[in-house]
């Protein structure tokens, strides 16, 4: 496996810059001749659930933005989906030039990759949705906020999650998901994240939209898989890709260098 900081291959490709922004930061790697993709990561994540994808894109200028709440000494905590929007498209227009070449948001990042398509505030050439929660979960999100804000207490406990209760949270089998948990995330920013993606409902607006987009999800993603079937109604481009036996970020976790092929294919074709 190739990681961030590792591999003959990567050069100085692999040296990381931060940026601070409010309370968002962005790391970026390689230059800003190449083209661009911008990583958003999901709940209860940080920056390093990409590391080694991006170890595998050493041709492009990465940008990951790390979530308010998702980083030590970070000010503050997540505020709202459309405030995620507001600090990336200011990065994106102070130090882009206003425009990138992939935008990929996952779980919670592709609701706000999402809102960002659909504001159209920052030009974005191609977009992929991975996991993304952008229907309405109505009571059950109640009960699946609770679930996740105790899955993640028994996780900054140092308590071992039961398989089962990780199945049902994360998808059959993915128990690989535990270790990309950020341990210094509040359960109440959990909450407050949880709230929003769950809530979440696609504006008709987001039909403006004429790029490629890609959604990807696993089989075993019950949410993921509607949100997809939701989307389509708008944006009549997607093309929706299933990996069979896949949980939450199964594909990401445990098997990076296919995903970052997969997100080259995507780029370049």
């Amino acid at each position: 496996m190739c990681r961030v900081g590792e591999g003959s291959d990567a050069g100085s490709f692999l040296s990381k810059r931060i940026y601070g922004s409010l309370n968002m930061r962005f790391e970026t790697y390689g230059s800003k001749q190449n083209k661009s993709i911008m990583f958003i990561h999901g709940m209860a994540n940080d920056s390093s659930l990409f590391d080694e994808v991006i170890g595998y894109l050493p041709e492009y200028h990465v940008i990951v933005c790390v979530l308010d709440g998702h980083y030590a000494n970070g000010q503050g905590e997540f505020i709202s989906i459309e405030d995620s929007c507001r600090q990336i498209e200011r990065y994106v227009k102070n130090e882009l030039g206003g425009s990138l070449d992939l935008l990929l948001g996952f779980s919670l990042g592709g609701a706000i990759a999402t809102e960002m398509i659909t504001r159209r505030k920052v030009n974005i050439g191609r977009t992929v949705l991975d996991a993304a929660f952008i229907i309405p979960m109505g009571p059950l999100g109640i009960f699946y906020t609770k679930l996740f804000q105790v899955s993640i207490w028994l996780v900054k406990a140092g308590v071992k999650m039961p398989d089962k209760l990780v199945g049902r949270v994360f998808g059959k089998g993915n128990t690989g998901v535990v270790d990309t948990v950020y341990r210094k995330v509040t359960v109440k920013n959990i909450g407050r994240e949880c709230r929003a993606a769950f809530k979440y409902k696609i504006d008709p607006k987001i039909s403006g939209y004429k790029n490629r987009v890609a959604f990807w999800h696993g089989s075993n993603e019950y949410f993921p898989a509607k949100s997809a079937k939701k989307l389509k109604r708008f944006l009549p481009q997607v093309k929706t890709t299933v990996y069979k036996d896949m949980g939450h970020g199964q594909l990401i976790i445990e098997h990076p260098r296919a995903y970052a092929k997969r997100v080259r294919s995507f780029l370049e074709g």
